[in-house]
């Protein structure tokens, strides 16, 4: 194969953007902490085995979800409680009341309206199509229709 091929893919393609984004190689760790990092999932994997690997992996990665989750949960609670980070609260509040105008809060409203029911679902196919068509693959279709299935 020419040097401009990868597994019989040309890097134009849209199945080689799916392996390489970017044209970066993201199978090779460059960095020391990378390279330790998989050397680590490498060692774990063939101790473990592949799916036990994968487990923890997903058990590390909800760690990871829960903890800023927990601590949402806390400025929720100070914030109805009326303590605590509440202080932070009223000066904002009061520099946006002073931001107030009715051209800021038609806009403020119709930003907001673009996540609604109507507007995301909308926004979301625009942003499939662009990618399908930039990429000239369907690959980002199929992911969102997995996704979202």
């Amino acid at each position: 194969m020419g040097g401009d091929q990868q597994d019989g893919r040309t890097p134009g393609d849209g199945a080689a953007q799916d392996c390489h984004p970017g044209g970066r190689d993201l199978t090779r760790w460059t960095t020391p902490a990378g390279r330790a990092l998989a050397r680590a999932a490498g060692a774990v994997s063939r101790r473990l085995g592949p799916h036990a690997a994968l487990v923890l992996t997903l058990l590390l990665g909800a760690t990871v979800a829960t903890a800023p989750t927990a601590a949402t949960g806390v400025v929720y609670e100070s914030v109805v409680e009326a303590d605590g980070v509440t202080a932070l609260d009223h000066p904002m509040l009061e520099a946006a009341i002073g931001l107030r105008s009715p051209g800021l809060d038609a806009a403020a409203t119709g930003f907001t309206h673009l996540g609604g029911t109507a507007g995301l679902p909308i926004l979301a196919a625009l942003a499939v199509l662009v990618l399908s068509l930039a990429r000239r693959s369907w690959m980002p279709a199929l992911l969102i229709a997995a996704a979202g299935g």
